[in-house]
C-alpha cells in the first residue's frame, strides 16, 4: 500500500454485508468473553464500492481491538450513518466499546482520522479506524456508490 502496488478489487456492495462479514469472523471470540454485540444503523440497504475483502479486514480489526479490550460481559456497539445529502455519498461506520478507553495523553493521536471511524467519504472512504499502514492508505481509494 505505502508504494501504490496493492490491487484493489472494488465492487457495489451492500455496506451491512460486509458488517455481517466482519462480525461472523468474531463471533467465538465475542462469546467466549458473553459480550453484548449491538447494531445500530440508519439505513438497511446502503451500497459503497468498495474492496469488501479489504473493508471487512480493518472492521474486522476494528472489532478485534475492541473485544480484546472489552471487559467481559461488556458492550460493543457498531454503527453506520448515510449522510442525508445523497449527491454528498457519505458514509460512516464506528465501532464502540465499554472498555478502559485511552489515557488522554494518547488521545489526541487517536483521535486523528483514522482512529474509531472505519468509512466517512465524500468521493472516497476518507477515514478508517485502524493504526494499521494499510487501514491508513485504504479507504482513500475506496470510492462510495
Amino acid at each position: 500500500i505505502t508504494r501504490g502496488k496493492l490491487e484493489l478489487h472494488c465492487e457495489r456492495v451492500r455496506l451491512h454485508r460486509i458488517i455481517e462479514d466482519a462480525i461472523s469472523a468474531c463471533r467465538p471470540d465475542l462469546a467466549a468473553k458473553h459480550l453484548n454485540l449491538v447494531r445500530d444503523h440508519d439505513r438497511e440497504k446502503t451500497f459503497i464500492l468498495a474492496d469488501s475483502a479489504r473493508v471487512t479486514q480493518i472492521l474486522w480489526n476494528l472489532l478485534k481491538n475492541a473485544i480484546k479490550f472489552t471487559p467481559d460481559g461488556g458492550t460493543i456497539t457498531v454503527r453506520s450513518r448515510t449522510n442525508s445529502d445523497v449527491a454528498n455519498g457519505t458514509v460512516t461506520l464506528e465501532v464502540q466499546d465499554t472498555g478502559i478507553g485511552i489515557a488522554p495523553v494518547k488521545s489526541t493521536a487517536s483521535s486523528t482520522p483514522l482512529s474509531r471511524v472505519i468509512a466517512r467519504s465524500r468521493a472516497s472512504l476518507a477515514e478508517s479506524g485502524s493504526d494499521s499502514p494499510s487501514a491508513r492508505r485504504l479507504p482513500n481509494r475506496i470510492t462510495a456508490a
